[in-house]
């Protein structure tokens, strides 16, 4: 199987990678503009989870995070402290082809999202990636930089289908966030007598 790249989609990586070598997370040098970016990438194969609901529910209960004061920032420290990993959220002026993009460099994440999305958009690309990075979903190392990055590519397409099984695992993930979300909420709104349930807010 093959991921097709967009000419928009190829621009928008390639700004990630100015914007990365601008701050100097590109340790070895090299000319990457100079080098193909092809029109498609490989899939990988990841951790099977036979049991996806169960281990993502393991994990948010090990995680033992207070949903009732979720914080999109403070969510992914969390979940960052838990898998000892560093993982950085950064926006980024996309094009409409691309609503987030996942970049590992040795230890660290970086989860790159659309700021023109709405906000509570923004939140959910940012959860669907940690998702991706809890379930243990392989990243496609790129072939016009160094072995040292990796990288997973959110479309607007896939907002829209979660076409894939690791889109799907991914998006399932989100979802258990949100119900956590919304039941721990739903107390405080029923104390309130109110029906407003809010999302990926504050």
């Amino acid at each position: 199987d093959l991921i097709h790249i967009s000419h928009n989609i190829k621009q928008d990586l390639l700004n990630v990678f100015d914007w990365l070598d601008e701050r100097g997370d590109l340790t070895i040098k090299i000319d990457y503009k100079a080098r193909q970016i092809t029109g498609s990438m490989p899939n990988t194969e990841s951790k099977n989870h036979k049991d996806l609901e169960s281990d993502i529910n393991k994990f948010l209960d090990a995680l033992a995070y207070d949903f009732e004061q979720f914080e999109i920032t403070d969510f992914a420290t969390n979940v960052a402290k838990h898998i000892q990993f560093n993982i950085e959220l950064l926006p980024f002026d996309f094009t409409k082809a691309t609503s987030g993009l996942c970049v590992k460099i040795n230890d660290k994440y970086l989860i790159f999202f659309n700021c023109n999305r709405t906000k509570v958009l923004q939140d959910h690309i940012i959860v669907h990636e940690l998702g991706h990075i809890v379930l243990q979903h392989k990243l496609i190392p790129m072939i016009a930089l160094n072995s040292l990055i990796e990288i997973r590519l959110r479309s607007y397409t896939d907002t829209k289908t979660y076409s894939g099984k690791e889109e799907k695992e991914a998006e399932k993930f989100s979802q258990h966030v949100l119900m956590r979300v919304m039941s721990s909420r739903r107390h405080i709104i029923l104390n309130a007598n109110t029906t407003i349930v809010p999302l990926f807010t504050e």
